[in-house]
């Protein structure tokens, strides 16, 4: 009887070991799998900063564009009040953004305020308003790649560990 317990015990070992390494492989090959896909996941998110990135540099030189043509045509006076202007504009726009209060803000500043009628004016206030939002959305799409990374690293490390 002794004898049969251990034959039988001999017999299944190796049953369990080969249903152990099967199950093993599955998990690897899903590990891999969903290695594969966060890395094409990282590489558009990448994609997409390269593009963004671009963007921002575009946009800026149009800001710069823009001021260089308000600044143009004004005398040193009008200089002067376009400046502070912008810089009161630059002021109230980052406390609207710091709190939470920004669709107010941009409602107030291009349809309610009817004190500024240049336009030049108006198109270098809303590059800046836009530029900033570009920005938030660049730091967003960089903080998604590297909780992206984070998650690559840690499947890279859990596939080396089961190998």
């Amino acid at each position: 009887m002794i004898y049969k317990s251990i034959f039988l015990s001999a017999l299944l070992v190796p049953v369990v070991i080969a249903h152990s390494n099967a199950n093993i492989e599955i998990q690897r090959k899903k590990l891999q799998e969903e290695l594969f896909q966060k890395e094409l996941e990282l590489s558009k998110i990448g994609k997409e900063i390269d593009a963004q990135e671009k963007l921002l540099d575009i946009m800026w030189n149009d800001l710069l564009t823009a001021l260089s043509n308000t600044f143009e045509s004004l005398n040193e006076q009008e200089k002067k009040m376009v400046k502070e202007k912008l810089k009161s504009f630059e002021a109230r726009f980052e406390i609207a953004l710091s709190g939470a209060n920004l669709d107010n803000f941009l409602v107030n500043e291009f349809f309610n305020d009817t004190t500024s009628n240049n336009e030049q004016i108006e198109r270098v206030k809303s590059l800046m308003v836009r530029r900033v939002i570009e920005q938030e959305i660049l730091k967003h799409l960089v903080e998604n790649y590297e909780n992206n990374l984070q998650i690559v690293a840690e499947l890279h490390l859990a596939l080396t560990k089961s190998a």
